[in-house]
């Protein structure tokens, strides 16, 4: 499988997926599911990030997964950073954020692994990013 999901601390607060090489529409559908299924386990806020650093092209039918991503947001469901994604995905993500409300306060494009840390330990001590 082209994207991992794991936990990124031992708190279980932090999930990484992490997208490698050629992916495909069902990769990330199964990937989501993992996400969600992770964050309901949690009674506590759970933040996730997604690298697309190193992913290859995205699948066409792309946006057919935005609906399945907004379904996945839980009331614990903290900040959903996506990392240095392509130009494509990248448009994708910021129609996403106009249109489909369950998904709007929760996603952030940012351009790495730090900035997305840094964003989540400042929202942890009450600062709010409304538009990263």
């Amino acid at each position: 499988m082209s994207i991992k999901v794991y936990w990124l601390d031992d708190d279980q607060r932090i999930i990484m997926q992490v997208f490698d090489g050629a992916w495909t529409i069902e990769e990330h559908l199964a990937s989501l599911n993992q996400v969600r299924e992770m964050v309901a386990s949690k009674s506590h806020t759970v933040h996730s990030i997604a690298d697309m650093t190193k992913a290859g092209r995205a699948p066409a039918r792309l946006m057919l997964a935005s609906r399945a991503a907004e379904n996945q947001v839980r009331p614990n469901t903290g900040m959903l950073f996506i990392v240095n994604p392509d130009r494509f995905v990248g448009s994708i993500l910021r129609v996403v954020r106009r249109t489909l409300p369950g998904l709007q306060s929760h996603l952030r494009i940012v351009s790495s692994r730090k900035q997305a840390l840094k964003m989540i330990e400042s929202a942890e001590d009450g600062t709010i990013y409304t538009n990263a």
